[in-house]
């Protein structure tokens, strides 16, 4: 029986990588099926730009299936953000799994962490439930202390 991968693209054999991406043999490197069929139609890939497969089917590599894409749109695509009219406007918690406004997100560096604002507080919660209140304690004193000194600001 033959795999899905057995078959021949414009003369180069078609296997499947790690990811099951099919990829071929070209001028002594393997590149991905989707990757070439990009670039024979509109050059070399700029830097920290990826092809995506509008479709998700990494098997469908037809040029009007293919779609150029900065890297960090890329991923957040298949983490499940959302956008609507060119705008990010929401993302999964990964905590509770719900799509959100990014409004329900704190912000680290520029860019929303993880958990939403009310999975935050609840992990807080029960964190500080966890922690052992001598330990919490030794922690606050030692911060009084450097108060004191100037060393942390108010």
């Amino acid at each position: 029986m033959r795999s899905k991968y057995d078959w021949q693209f414009n003369g180069f054999t078609v296997t499947p990588d790690a990811k099951g991406y099919p990829r071929i043999y070209v001028g002594g490197h393997m590149i991905a099926v989707h990757r070439f069929v990009w670039e024979q139609a509109h050059g070399a890939l700029p830097r920290g730009f990826v092809v995506h497969h509008q479709d998700g089917d990494v098997a469908n590599y037809a040029l009007d299936n293919l779609m150029l894409l900065k890297q960090s749109d890329h991923m957040r695509i298949h983490l499940g953000w959302t956008r609507e009219n060119g705008v990010w406007t929401g993302k999964p918690c990964t905590r509770c799994g719900q799509v959100l406004p990014l409004g329900r997100f704190y912000v680290r560096r520029g860019a929303p962490t993880g958990f939403c604002k009310a999975c935050h507080g609840q992990d807080t919660i029960a964190h500080r439930k966890r922690q052992d209140p001598k330990a919490r304690e030794a922690i606050y004193q030692r911060y009084r202390e450097r108060r004191k000194l100037g060393l942390v600001g108010r």
